[in-house]
């Protein structure tokens, strides 16, 4: 893989913080991006990674309420 798993933990849980409109299309862009650059094999685990992270960001804020 191209970038480390942390680092498509970390921007999948960027992507799920944002909260205007052009935010959630510059974090969009950058996960294809960081998508577009692997191999085919690769992309459905980045891809798991990311969702992990947005998980992990829905989990703690159902905690906070």
């Amino acid at each position: 893989m191209k970038h480390t798993e942390s680092a498509y933990i970390n921007a999948g849980a960027r992507f799920e913080r944002v909260q205007s409109t052009a935010a959630t299309l510059a974090a969009a862009a950058a996960l294809r991006a960081m998508l577009d650059a692997e191999t085919l094999d690769d992309r459905a685990e980045a891809r798991r990674l990311i969702e992990q992270g947005r998980a992990e960001i829905r989990l703690s804020a159902g905690r906070k309420r």
